[in-house]
């Protein structure tokens, strides 16, 4: 955002803040205006890169550091989001851009949300509401009415939904997270009730699904493979097809690097304040 400013997102409800009370280095700059339009996202529309190239200036021997991610850019109006649920464990959260050679580091903007410790553990058709998924309720997990408001579900009703995910990742951990909400009023002796199963193990029986009220239903237990082959099959007395509004899956990685130390992590914050942001957890 730029200098000072402020805004909240009206889908998300997000609070944004701009970064210069926060950091002293990089430069705040507007993208070129003819990659603005409206429907780009305001907190893309600023980015704060770091041309000093303050990072490739010392040897810093890999110290405390755990490699989340590298970003590729296609073009001048490609989007990139990265995502990670971390468990800091100390006041501080440390994010470091390294130039790897190949261009100028910077960032649009970075997103900090809490979740409580229950919510994360280590051919189709389309249904629809214009009412208010959770209004009087919210989950744990915190669900956009607006992504909860659409399922999809089979075309063929007597058919059940099947999907595939290439993970291309034989060896790595999956949690699964699927998140169902009824979005149908149905009627006296109507039912909407179906199995789950993934790469051919049942995860669970006699899903029903509540009238616009989200449930979530997760792996037992981490899964492996190079894809990931989804199930949803209607019961036997179910007249209404299965559904699913929305699906999250995610992977370990683990960080192996220890933290600095918290009293020295605040000594490194001041002497390398040029290189990190710093995130306090309140």
């Amino acid at each position: 955002l730029p200098t000072g400013a402020t805004y909240t997102d009206p889908i998300t409800e997000i609070p944004y803040i701009a970064d210069d009370a926060y950091i002293t280095t990089g430069v705040n700059s507007e993208i070129s205006s003819i990659h603005i339009s409206d429907d780009l996202p305001v907190p893309l529309r600023t980015l704060r890169s770091f041309p000093e190239g303050d990072r490739a200036t010392f040897l810093y021997g890999n110290y405390d550091v755990n490699r989340w991610a590298s970003l590729r850019f296609d073009n001048a109006s490609h989007v990139v989001n990265k995502e990670i649920i971390h468990v800091p464990p100390l006041d501080h959260i440390y994010i470091c851009l390294v130039n790897t050679g190949l261009g100028t580091p910077f960032i649009s903007a970075l997103e900090v949300r809490h979740f409580h410790n229950s919510t994360y553990t280590s051919v189709c058709g389309t249904i629809n509401t214009t009412l208010t998924i959770d209004s009087v309720n919210r989950t744990d997990f915190n669900l956009p009415s607006k992504v909860m408001k659409t399922a999809t579900r089979p075309t063929d009703e007597n058919k059940p939904l099947s999907f595939e995910l290439n993970t291309r990742e034989a060896t790595l951990d999956f949690y699964i997270y699927m998140h169902f909400a009824e979005l149908e009023a149905l009627q006296e002796g109507e039912s909407r009730v179906f199995d789950i199963s993934l790469n051919g193990i049942v995860l669970r029986r006699n899903v029903v699904p509540i009238y616009l009220h989200s449930t979530t239903i997760t792996s037992p237990q981490s899964v492996r493979g190079s894809k990931l082959n989804f199930l949803l099959s209607k019961s036997m007395n179910s007249t209404h097809p299965p559904i699913l509004n929305a699906l999250e899956v995610f992977v370990i990685r683990p960080f192996w690097q220890s933290p600095t130390d918290q009293a020295d992590g605040e000594c490194f914050m001041v002497q390398w304040w040029r290189i990190w942001f710093k995130l306090s957890m309140d």
